[in-house]
């Protein structure tokens, strides 16, 4: 795993947040976006990134900001609402490959959140060009060296 694969992904999870901008309150993917930037820092720069107990403190105060912003977890906005950012704090516990597919797999499942709340014709063109995109950087992670651009045919 190279650090260009880690950036591919904080693109595609900051992607799959930012859509979410106008169907939960704006601190929510405000707030992921902050958690994905600072991975990407953290990537870049080798800036220290909360460890297992600071990313717990994270999502218990997400998940309390979620509650008291909802009045309860279950239901389409605060599922989505916690998906958002609990997505954009599992980006802290990538270490390999493994933890590179479980989070390309729920930008998938982001993706299908967005569907719950707006099917316009532009959230499926968007749709269209991330499910290649994902389809994609999952190739890219099984080629046995890099050869060069993106696989979008194969995708």
């Amino acid at each position: 795993m190279t650090g260009w694969q880690r950036r591919l992904v904080f693109i595609l999870v900051a992607a799959n947040v930012a859509v979410h901008y106008g169907d939960v309150p704006a601190w929510i993917p405000s707030l992921a976006l902050l958690f994905v930037g600072w991975r990407w820092l953290a990537d870049i720069y080798r800036i220290p990134c909360p460890g297992r107990w600071g990313a717990a403190i994270f999502a218990a105060a997400a998940t309390f900001g979620v509650w008291a912003e909802f009045a309860r977890l279950i239901g389409d906005p605060a599922s989505t609402a916690l998906l958002v950012i609990m997505v954009a704090l599992k980006t802290f516990e990538i270490r390999g490959y493994r933890d590179l597919m479980i989070v390309t797999y729920l930008c998938l499942l982001l993706l299908m959140a967005k569907l719950l709340s707006s099917q316009t014709l532009l959230i499926t063109g968007f749709m269209f060009v991330d499910v290649i995109s994902v389809l994609a950087l999952m190739h890219l992670y099984h080629l046995p060296y890099f050869k060069g651009g993106l696989p979008w045919r194969r995708a």
